[in-house]
């Protein structure tokens, strides 16, 4: 019976025995080419790169100035402006546009053609506001928005085509307010104002006409209120 046991005994303790002597033989035989491999030095450790992350630049406040239609309002920097000036100021702010001309001119009652929906008071200043859930015209269906107001000139209209332009429209105008209009620094005691609504300055023989002076029109454009442009 003891011997039987001590069969046991070596069967199980055998293969454990001859196992670990190989482990500690495949070591030693390992252990020298270990030591001939070559090492980079600590300073070429390669580790990895924290690349660090950007925060994308918040909008600022810009402040858009119009010395000539006697107007200013502040807009967010990530607003696209694209500005073009004749007789009057044309604005394209992203999905929305500004309009100053003067108060008799063709186009300055266009958007009355509107449901005029309530008047309101904009810091300090009175906006007529007009809304459609209709669209139109160039700029296809959807919800129309214009707030006007005018002073003594001009006729100013801030007005978008989709439902977010309202409330844009609004933030923008808490910061409109009008300015000083520059007259032309050119002595203008001797201009006097057209007999004509257009004056022709269509191109011809001769020297440029008086009243075509870039000079005379800005001068006509601001004090006379009859006056409409130049017919070119």
């Amino acid at each position: 019976m003891v011997k039987h046991k001590k069969n046991e005994l070596t069967f199980y303790i055998l293969p454990i025995f001859l196992f670990a002597a190989a482990f500690v033989i495949l070591l030693l035989t390992l252990y020298p080419y270990y030591l001939q491999s070559p090492r980079l030095p600590k300073s070429q450790v390669l580790t990895p790169t924290v690349v660090p992350t950007v925060s994308p630049t918040s909008p600022v406040w810009r402040t858009y100035r119009s010395d000539k239609f006697g107007f200013e309002f502040k807009y967010l920097s990530n607003i696209s402006l694209d500005e073009s000036v004749s007789d009057k100021l044309w604005l394209t702010l992203s999905t929305f546009s500004v309009v100053a001309e003067k108060k008799n001119s063709h186009g300055s009652d266009s958007f009355k053609t509107l449901p005029k929906i309530k008047t309101v008071v904009i810091n300090n200043i009175v906006w007529d506001i007009y809304h459609s859930n209709k669209g139109g015209g160039d700029h296809g269906e959807g919800e129309r928005n214009a707030y006007i107001a005018t002073n003594n000139t001009y006729q100013y209209t801030f007005y978008g085509f989709n439902s977010d332009s309202k409330s844009t429209i609004e933030d923008i105008l808490s910061s409109f307010k009008f300015s000083p209009i520059t007259t032309p620094t050119q002595t203008t005691s001797n201009f006097t104002c057209p007999k004509t609504d257009w004056i022709d300055c269509e191109p011809g023989p001769g020297s440029v006409k008086p009243m075509c002076q870039t000079e005379y029109l800005q001068w006509a454009t601001i004090n006379c209120p009859d006056f409409k442009g130049a017919a070119l």
